[in-house]
């Protein structure tokens, strides 16, 4: 890869900065929006929930994180077999987390009175909440092994952008849901299906054009580069899972011991 060219290295820039921007202006927004409309007891659920979500993400996003360094490594090395090694072994794994993590969605949001407390009158909403949040982190998922071309292309504002859409689509599409008498607690997750969906449809198309040497084959899948990527992303996974897990388990306990009140406070 080249260095990066100085108009490119300031967009990526200038839009982290706005990204951080936005993301603090949608959850300082969102928090009170909620409990206005739904009560304080309703955030404690989306709060339990994105964070149950998020530990599962991180453990499983590490060897997506991986994978993007080694299909960038060869591909400097101009070893295209290789990267394609590395990037459908990347995908299928992708593929094969995303049906675990569907089965686990789906047995979760049958048996969700075992696992947290929910009150009868959010009991459907906080089901298809949990569904929802877990869709929208297997499109992130599915999106990880396309994501090496916004690096390979040193186009890094592209994905902020996607994330921007997002936040923005978040307080768009629950505002115009609330008005329209329709006040659950999924709209922002709604939101976020909606947004990485078509950016997932994006980060392939992106890829087909950026790095076209790189092609969705499942013979080039190979169990050794994918044991390779597993090793190494394991440490980051459970450091990171770690760190996730101290904030969510916070929440989680709070549902269990204290009740959904206290948890929404």
């Amino acid at each position: 890869m080249n260095a990066i060219p100085t108009n490119k290295f300031k967009l990526n820039v200038i839009f982290g900065f706005i990204n951080s921007i936005v993301s603090v202006i949608q959850t300082f927004w969102f928090i009170p929006y909620i409990k206005d409309y739904l009560g304080t007891a309703a955030y404690g659920y989306i709060s339990v929930i994105n964070g149950l979500a998020n530990t599962l993400f991180v453990l499983a996003s590490a060897i997506g994180a991986m994978g993007t360094r080694f299909i960038l490594v060869t591909l400097e090395r101009d070893s295209d077999k290789e990267a394609n090694e590395y990037f459908n072994s990347e995908l299928f794994a992708m593929i094969a987390g995303s049906i675990l993590l569907i089965c686990l969605a789906i047995v979760l949001s049958m048996n969700l009175g075992l696992i947290m407390n929910v009150n009868q009158r959010f009991y459907r909403e906080v089901q298809i909440l949990l569904l929802l949040t877990i869709n929208s982190l297997i499109l992130q998922l599915l999106s990880s092994p396309f994501s090496a071309s916004f690096f390979f292309k040193n186009t890094i504002y592209i994905t902020y952008i996607i994330y921007i859409i997002d936040y923005l689509g978040r307080i768009i599409l629950t505002v115009l849901m609330f008005h329209h008498n329709a006040k659950v607690l999924w709209s922002a997750s709604l939101s976020t299906n909606i947004v990485y969906l078509f950016g997932l449809l994006f980060y392939i198309y992106y890829s087909k054009r950026s790095i076209p040497v790189l092609k969705i084959n499942s013979s080039k899948f190979s169990i050794k580069k994918l044991l390779e990527l597993i090793r190494s992303g394991m440490w980051i996974a459970i450091s990171s899972a770690g760190n996730m897990m101290l904030s969510s388990l916070n929440t989680y306990f709070a549902n269990i011991l204290c009740g959904v009140f206290i948890t929404g406070i």
